[in-house]
């Protein structure tokens, strides 16, 4: 189980290219590529030479002894065209695996479904859409569980899962989105879909999304870990707490990012200590 970490622990306008050597030096072992902040940043190498950057992202991280194993998707399952393949494309040089698509919770008139019938059929209408793409460049979609009506459960994305019925989209379970709204942990066991990624945050469990390193929030890591152990969950350990690092000038970062690895490293020993 390999330490990871999202790239966004950076400002968007710091290209994750330019960080890798960085997050390599403070003993992160792989990157999660966020390509929502690439997309987001207008003059970010992602938009303005794409595939080239995707070929300079996977020769520096093996330069420096990172994985490119996962992905964010800058787009949920009701997107289309051009930036899906783009990415997708940019996914399959790197080596990607596993690229979280957040679930469509709201509807064309932006209410929120909250019928749990409705969220799954209109998510497997949108990602069976594109599931061909997965197919053609070899990644896997995972839809996760968000902070809105029917998204908010897991056992909704893990029905979800079972509906699409397809090798090329499982689900990753977002700790702290879980944790906002009090949603116990206990209920991925027994789930009938394990899920094939973590997005591992913390918070005070007050609806607030704070993207907290773990123990800076309510949550309790050690019990999680053997939620972890009991579903027989396989892949790495992949932090998505970024919130308390882009509030630190630049300076001030790499002090934090040493004691977040510390931290994950702690919860890592311990699962294998199970």
């Amino acid at each position: 189980m390999k330490i990871v970490t999202s790239t966004c622990v950076f400002p968007k306008e710091m290209d994750a290219l330019d960080v890798l050597p960085r997050l390599a030096r403070l003993g992160f072992e792989g990157i999660d590529m966020d390509f929502c902040y690439e997309y987001e940043h207008p003059t970010s190498r992602f938009n303005v030479i794409g595939l080239d950057w995707a070929k300079q992202v996977r020769e520096t991280a093996e330069k420096v002894g990172l994985t490119v194993r996962y992905s964010h998707a800058p787009y949920d399952a009701s997107t289309r065209g051009e930036l899906v393949e783009k990415t997708l494309q940019c996914c399959q040089i790197m080596g990607v695996e596993y690229t979280v698509v957040h679930p469509i919770f709201w509807r064309e008139d932006h209410t929120i479904i909250e019928s749990v019938d409705e969220f799954i059929e209109t998510n497997a209408n949108g990602i069976c859409a594109t599931l061909e793409l997965y197919e053609k460049y070899n990644v896997k979609a995972l839809s996760e569980n968000l902070l809105w009506g029917a998204s908010i459960k897991a056992e909704n994305i893990d029905a979800l899962v079972k509906e699409v019925n397809s090798p090329y989209f499982g689900w990753c379970y977002d700790t702290g989105h879980a944790n906002a709204f009090k949603e116990d942990h206990h209920a991925l066991i027994g789930l009938d879909n394990v899920p094939e990624m973590f997005h591992i945050q913390d918070n005070n469990a007050d609806m607030r999304d704070d993207h907290m390193i773990p123990f800076d929030g309510k949550i309790d890591w050690y019990e999680f870990m053997k939620i972890v152990k009991e579903i027989g969950y396989k892949n790495d350990f992949t932090l998505e707490a970024h919130h308390q690092s882009l509030e630190l000038p630049d300076d001030q970062r790499d002090p934090f990012l040493s004691e977040l690895v510390a931290r994950s490293r702690k919860l890592v020993d311990f699962y294998q200590s199970l």
